[in-house]
């Protein structure tokens, strides 16, 4: 019965650590999508505006006289003359202050634009960084037995996959999960099947991880849990 019970109780931690994952995973791809959705809006409403600049100018154009600076042609204008004269510069006004607000707006838009595309741009660096920082071979420390191996880890988003050697002969797989900065990872060997799991957060070096071992066979009168360490080989790049 308290076996079972133990058991019940790690298939929910994993279950709520496989829920914080959906969700962190989530999150961060929903701020894309935002990201995105609002840089398209914000370059459709940028050429929407563009293209009623071109109407305005096209008006200005129009009303514009030929020589703006010279006087007026032919003989002294009357009241109706005088009066359209009057609504053209009026026009000319309104129509030399919209193109203004246009291009303001437009500078605005294309600096929030900049500035989202900036933060989408860290977005998708954060992810990609996220995705390969337990990428690669550990050695691994178990104690206090004082067992040491070596660990080679793949990562894909939040899931990791990988193998273990240690000095003992024992090998074999291990899989889970990378959230929040934290490594969970159950331990599969190749004869005995589940054997237990490692849980750690990963360290300000992002080059280590110190954590707690769990064993998940209480009746062979062995420890069942015990602290660990995980340091990441730096691999020699060949010029």
């Amino acid at each position: 019965m308290k076996r079972l019970l133990i058991c019940c109780l790690l298939l929910m931690i994993e279950a709520g650590v496989c829920l914080a994952a959906d969700g962190t995973l989530e999150a961060s791809r929903v701020r894309q999508t935002t990201l995105d959705t609002l840089i398209t809006t914000k370059r459709a409403l940028l050429k929407s505006k563009w293209l009623y600049l071109g109407q305005v100018e096209g008006q200005i154009r129009d009303l514009s006289p030929a020589d703006p600076n010279g006087p007026p042609d032919g003989d002294l204008p009357g009241p109706e003359r005088l009066a359209e004269m009057v609504r053209r510069i009026t026009r000319l006004e309104f129509l030399e202050a919209e193109r203004l607000r246009t291009l303001q707006a437009m500078q605005e838009i294309s600096e929030e634009v900049l500035s989202l595309q900036a933060e989408l741009d860290k977005v998708k660096n954060d992810r990609d960084k996220a995705k390969q920082v337990m990428e690669g071979r550990w050695v691994l420390n178990i104690m206090p037995m004082g067992t040491r191996g070596d660990v080679y880890l793949t990562q894909n988003g939040t899931l990791l996959l990988g193998e273990y050697h240690l000095e003992n002969d024992q090998s074999g797989s291990l899989q889970g999960l990378f959230v929040n900065n934290q490594i969970v990872l159950e331990r599969i060997d190749a004869k005995f099947g589940r054997m237990g799991r490692l849980e750690g957060p990963l360290g300000r070096d992002r080059q280590s991880v110190k954590g707690t071992w769990y064993s998940y066979d209480l009746s062979s009168g062995q420890p069942v849990t015990g602290p660990f360490t995980l340091d990441k080989v730096q691999e020699e790049r060949t010029p």
